[in-house]
């Protein structure tokens, strides 16, 4: 079968699912999203079982075969880092958020969602939610198919100076079915945030402003989902998985900034550090740039090697999970989104 892969796009929610099987109602599935690149989810068999094995039959193969653990994977695609893309990825990748108007009289339409590390313990499931994938003319050559109980895996936000910020994500999901629902809209309008804007501060804590000397930066959250299958599974949902579990929670960030001999003895002295990235929006809420902020309180850096690109010479900053330093009651890593979207949507269960 062949699509117009050009009009591929993808519904989602802000909200998310109350539990691994039931989706988010259709009526809140009302983000509309285009890529770059397509992004086709696919069922896969993680185990399938056969007698091929088995003896006496008289031949090699199979009379029987049957997929007894299968799960939907849902393959990484680029999109331009919009607030709106933001506020989904990092709401299911990280899967906890506070919001708050920071001043409610004089800016109400300004709000700032703050991400953190979802704390895993005695309830260790993941954060689900709903997509709608529509590929072509549903009604001619095309599809639509809702995914449900969609757990995304890990994403990434990297930009550099010639180019606006892009993320991807990746993930996996509980099922996936065909359905007949009208036909998506048009992409739902949202901000960008251009790395030529960025500010890095990089140093003690609070980090003074390095910034200007930036030219690319790179950031990745991992969560690494564990299927869990049991028996009792309705007949619909045969051989499908019944939860996900939070697995191991893990970032990385590095970014190029030109050669600051004092940034470097940070790093070959093993210093404990303070990073802040300031992704700023042309856009303005109340006066103010919408803005994502990352925060990294506490790190050491990994040193690599400078390079010459020209006549300039540019340091690698780099900070990895084995780098990370988790204060007693603190968080190692927080992302604030500073927008007009409100929360009255953001992983609220519908």
């Amino acid at each position: 079968m062949s699509v117009h892969a050009i009009s591929q796009v993808l519904g989602f929610s802000l909200n998310r699912q109350t539990d691994a099987t039931t989706p988010v109602v259709d009526a809140k599935i009302n983000k509309i999203r285009s890529f770059s690149g397509q992004q086709i989810p696919t069922v896969v068999d993680n185990v399938r079982v056969s007698d091929a094995g088995d003896s006496g039959k008289g031949d090699p193969f199979a009379t029987f075969s049957l997929a007894v653990q299968r799960s939907v994977d849902i393959p990484s695609a680029q999109r331009r880092a919009s607030d709106l893309d933001l506020l989904f990825a990092l709401g299911n990748v990280m899967g906890a958020v506070s919001s708050a108007q920071p001043n409610p009289t004089t800016m109400p339409l300004l709000w700032e969602h703050t991400f953190v590390w979802q704390p895993v313990g005695d309830n260790s499931e993941a954060v689900y939610t709903t997509l709608i994938d529509q590929a072509g003319n549903p009604a001619a050559d095309g599809w639509k198919k809702r995914i449900t109980g969609v757990v995304l895996s890990q994403m990434a936000i990297n930009g550099s100076v010639d180019d606006l910020t892009n993320l991807t994500w990746q993930g996996l999901a509980i099922k996936m079915e065909d359905v007949t629902l009208p036909v998506l809209g048009s992409v739902t309008p949202a901000s960008f945030f251009k790395p030529v804007n960025a500010t890095l501060a990089f140093g003690s804590n609070p980090a003074p402003d390095v910034s200007a000397k930036m030219s690319s930066f790179s950031l990745n959250l991992n969560r690494d989902p564990n299927l869990v299958w049991r028996a009792g599974q309705p007949i619909s949902n045969t051989g499908f998985p019944l939860q996900a579990d939070v697995g191991v929670q893990q970032a990385t960030f590095g970014a190029t900034l030109d050669v600051d001999n004092a940034q470097r003895l940070l790093a070959i002295n093993d210093t404990e550090v303070e990073a802040v990235l300031t992704l700023i929006s042309p856009d303005l809420v109340n006066g103010e740039n919408k803005k994502v902020t990352i925060t990294i309180p506490n790190a050491k850096m990994v040193e690599a090697p400078n390079n010459v690109n020209g006549q300039r010479v540019t340091n690698q900053i780099a900070i990895n999970n084995d780098s990370i330093i988790k204060a007693p009651g603190g968080q190692p890593i927080t992302i604030v989104v500073t927008t007009d979207i409100d929360n009255s949507e953001l992983l609220v269960v519908a």
